[in-house]
């Protein structure tokens, strides 16, 4: 292992530690510093590892050594107490159950749709070869899909990203299409 590729572990491991951190504080302004932090990183591993596997280092060693945080995080729980189940009775609801296949079909195939036609769109415009394009578009795909799910789950406003997801088929469709 080059030392540029440790050097660049490294600050993985700082910048993840600042995500973290900023979690934990609950501040903004450090997100900020480590998830630009992140993503500047990925040209170290790029440098250090060449495109293919550069890309891969800095994409998925954060989400390796986010597990430390999550195992400091973990509270041990005794099993003391049995398990009491609700005497809540089951009823059928079915506006709730509409909505929430709809939500299903949206996170699932619409998102689909969406993260494969921006992944598409971005790597055609990359200066690569065809297989770097497509290992970078296999990685990218289910990035993308987690980011855009993530902010359809945490919005109270469910209508921007349906909006963006709309207008992103839009513009992806006629820049690929025409």
């Amino acid at each position: 292992m080059s030392s540029l590729a440790i050097g660049a572990t490294l600050l993985t491991l700082v910048f993840t530690y600042i995500v973290y951190i900023s979690w934990k504080k609950q501040s903004a302004s450090l997100a900020w510093v480590g998830w630009l932090g992140l993503f500047g990183n990925t040209s170290i591993w790029i440098t250090a590892s060449g495109p293919e596997f550069g890309v891969i280092y800095a994409f998925f060693l954060p989400a390796i050594f986010v597990w430390l945080g999550i195992y400091s995080e973990q509270k041990k729980l005794s099993i003391s107490s049995p398990i009491v189940k609700s005497q809540t009775k089951w009823q059928w609801q079915p506006k709730k159950v509409s909505q929430n296949v709809g939500h299903g079909l949206y996170l699932l195939i619409g998102l689909l749709l969406v993260s494969s036609l921006l992944t598409i769109a971005g790597v055609y415009l990359l200066p690569m070869s065809e297989p770097t394009k497509m290992a970078i578009g296999i990685i990218t795909v289910p990035m993308i899909w987690g980011i855009l799910a993530f902010w359809y789950l945490a919005t109270t406003s469910k209508i921007k990203p349906l909006l963006f997801s709309l207008f992103s088929i839009i513009a992806c469709g006629a820049f690929l299409f025409t």
